[in-house]
């Protein structure tokens, strides 16, 4: 097995000039609900070698940062997305049974963060109470990610999931080129009366 899906999705980017303004100690209960800018690590393979965590979220730091500096170009704060201001949180999910339903699981993960979509991600959703030069170490998210009840699916269900996908994709297909179609006479009429 030489390749592998991972999900690594971005929260709350636009919260970080306020999260690099915080200093080291207890949150208030405000600022407990703020959003809490953070990097989610999706891993089916726990014991994967193929992806290291931390040189993906360093990647994506660097390009946010990049981002950044072209967007706001005259800010005095530079490159704020930090290993300390953007912390990586490696989370416990549910793990593929087999060596080739990554992309299944991915799917399902970002499946079960699409119905979280309206969620804040908050620092008391992250389970942070004060901001500590070890929060990379805390379980962040654990706790709020387990009990949404979106990733509550047994590994064993890949081959279901697989299916469902199966029968997603043809029916989109068949949506797709039924409007294709029609896209296409139309063009062929628009020719015509030209």
């Amino acid at each position: 097995m030489d390749e592998h899906w991972t999900l690594c999705v971005v929260v709350n980017p636009g919260g970080i000039e306020r999260r690099v303004g915080l200093k080291e100690g207890n949150l208030d209960e405000v600022v407990q609900d703020l959003p809490f800018p953070a990097i989610l690590f999706f891993d089916s393979l726990k014991e994967d070698k193929l992806h290291n965590a931390s040189d993906i979220a360093r990647a994506v730091r660097s390009w946010l940062n990049y981002e950044w500096s072209e967007a706001f170009p005259k800010k005095q704060l530079k490159n704020p997305f930090s290993k300390k201001s953007m912390v990586l949180a490696r989370l416990e999910v549910p793990q593929q049974p087999n060596g080739f339903d990554c992309g299944v699981f991915v799917c399902r993960y970002a499946y079960g963060l699409l119905h979280l979509r309206q969620s804040y991600f908050s620092y008391r959703d992250a389970g942070v109470r004060e901001i500590t030069n070890k929060m990379h170490q805390l379980p962040l998210f654990q706790n709020f990610i387990q009990g949404s009840g979106q990733f509550d699916f047994a590994p064993s269900e890949g081959d279901r999931m697989r299916c469902e996908m199966r029968i997603l994709i043809e029916r989109l297909s068949c949506r797709y080129e039924s409007v294709n179609n029609v896209n296409k006479a139309n063009t062929r009429l628009d020719v015509v009366e030209i």
